[in-house]
């Protein structure tokens, strides 16, 4: 199960999408060509591999997006994929880049349906951004 929730109200969830069986019920999946979604993307822990720059923008738009919401969120690290890590069909070489991009926010944790959550899991301009809360 996806929960899609409001960073500023994290009580609010403005969404959810199950994943099972590598198939989504979110209309992305069903318009999409090599049947994968960002939904797919995040439970399958199959990111797409970007350049430094992309994987840049990604977490600038996350630090810009939820730095209000979150206190001190700041970019902790890239997370490099090597040669045949990432996309699996990727063609040799095709495999190296960035596969995620790791921040850190000096946070309360995340409570929903009471439960605490420490770690979030987005996908901005096609790769995973994950936001450790600590």
């Amino acid at each position: 199960m996806i929960r899609k929730i409001d960073v500023a109200n994290p009580t609010r969830v403005l969404g959810e999408h199950r994943v099972q069986f590598g198939k989504c019920d979110c209309q992305g999946f069903q318009r999409s060509h090599d049947l994968t979604c960002r939904h797919t993307d995040m439970v399958l822990t199959n990111p797409t591999v970007v350049d430094r720059r992309t994987a840049r923008r990604a977490a600038a738009e996350v630090i810009f997006g939820w730095g209000g919401s979150l206190d001190g969120l700041m970019f902790d690290e890239y997370i490099e994929a090597g040669t045949g890590e990432g996309d699996v069909f990727a063609a040799p070489g095709e495999g190296e880049g960035i596969k995620a991009v790791r921040l850190r926010a000096r946070s309360k944790p995340i409570v929903l349906g009471g439960k605490e959550y420490k770690r979030i899991f987005t996908v901005r301009r096609r790769m995973q951004v994950i936001v450790e809360i600590s």
